[in-house]
């Protein structure tokens, strides 16, 4: 026999002790940690989500807070708007100062809006301007404006008006569309744009009116 059979014969008979193999984690240990790491990248991506849901909502919010502001920081008015007159331009006289008085020490609330204007606009044609509109930034109010006029049925842009000060009525001719309509009458809406200081929208007035295109 020879010399290594003879160790291994002895280490079965009490001589040296074969060495213990290393302990393997069992299948149901394995499974554990697997669902240990699973729950952890579950608790993440929840996590995650509720950050993403309060980020949300909070945005949300602010947007409901603001109105049209940041829409128009975001989307700056692509038309060019001048000014109609210089704001409070009607004349006092022996007749109606004590009314423009009245007027002036107690205007409406800022954000509220009195419409001064008719509802009945005609055109000769689609191009030529109205000789019957009438807008007018009413004295009662704290804020100047400017108007957009949306046909009903689909939407367009039809006009859209320079800045009206506290007190600017839009000159007669003023109001001319920008979309071919044939003869008839159309229904349509005058949004009123609430400006500050430096023209960022503060709120809005919508007035329903109906366009006669008479040729």
């Amino acid at each position: 026999m020879s010399e290594n059979e003879e160790k291994i014969k002895g280490g079965d008979e009490g001589g040296e002790t074969p060495a213990k193999p290393i302990d393997q984690p069992t299948k149901p240990e394995k499974k554990k940690k697997k669902k240990k790491k699973k729950k952890q990248k579950s608790n993440v991506f929840t996590n995650i989500l509720l950050v993403i849901l309060i980020a949300a909502v909070g945005v949300l919010i602010y947007l409901l807070l603001t109105g049209d502001e940041l829409s128009r920081f975001f989307n700056p008015d692509p038309i060019p708007r001048g000014v109609v007159g210089d704001g409070r331009g009607i004349v006092a006289t022996a007749d109606n100062v004590d009314e423009i008085a009245d007027r002036l020490s107690n205007p409406v609330p800022d954000g509220h809006y009195v419409v001064s204007m008719n509802t009945g606009w005609e055109f000769e044609r689609w191009d030529t301007p109205s000789q019957n509109a009438f807008v007018e930034n009413n004295l009662d109010n704290v804020r100047t404006v400017y108007f957009d006029l949306i046909l009903d049925e689909t939407e367009e842009l039809l006009y859209s008006s320079p800045f009206l000060p506290v007190g600017a009525e839009l000159p007669e001719g003023s109001i001319t569309l920008n979309k071919e309509l044939s003869a008839g009458e159309y229904p349509a809406t005058v949004t009123y744009h609430l400006v500050d200081d430096e023209y960022q929208n503060i709120t809005h007035v919508s007035v329903a009116v109906l366009l006669k295109i008479l040729g």
